[in-house]
């Protein structure tokens, strides 16, 4: 049997903790549902405009496409480092993880991606690896952004650099 279909076909004490935590995730979707029901009555009103569920469903759709590129850059990273991580499994295993973010710490987020890549075969070094290079893709990017721009000026006219910034400088490679 594959690896990555022991937790799914319930073998030994991963099946036992995928049903805990399906367990504790149903508990606790109860628990909001009840609490919800009971304190309904007094939550605000909420009138939301078509123009305002559209613009909330476009900030949805660009959250999750910054969750996907941010999921890409890791496997980029991955790939670069040698591993053979195909993409859905790898996609899969970074946007799992991005619920680890809410954890006290932003720790969790990182862990879970480590474990989960390491029931796919990839070692924890080369996760940590990626990670780093993660953010430094990320940190490059912003700059990149940063330099593009920094020469111009925005739609009002203000500049958009620091002022006394010399742009020459802040961008050379």
């Amino acid at each position: 049997m594959r690896q990555e279909n022991a937790a799914v076909t319930g073998g030994g004490y991963r099946g036992w903790l995928l049903a805990l935590g399906l367990l504790l995730t149903l508990a606790s979707a109860a628990f909001l549902g009840f609490y919800l029901k009971q304190h309904w009555s007094d939550l605000p009103p909420i009138h939301l405009t078509w123009a305002a569920g559209g613009w909330l469903l476009a900030g949805a759709a660009l959250y999750f496409a910054s969750l996907l590129s941010t999921a890409g850059a890791w496997l980029f990273a991955l790939r670069a480092l040698g591993s053979k991580l195909a993409a859905v499994p790898a996609l899969g295993v970074a946007l799992t993880a991005q619920i680890g973010k809410y954890a006290p710490g932003n720790v969790a987020q990182h862990i879970g991606r480590a474990a989960l890549a390491k029931d796919r075969g990839v070692t924890v070094i080369t996760t940590a690896k990626a990670a780093l290079m993660e953010i430094a893709m990320a940190i490059g990017a912003a700059r990149r952004r940063y330099c593009a721009t920094v020469a111009g000026t925005g739609p009002s006219g203000m500049p958009l650099r620091p002022s006394g910034e010399d742009p020459e400088t802040a961008c050379r490679s």
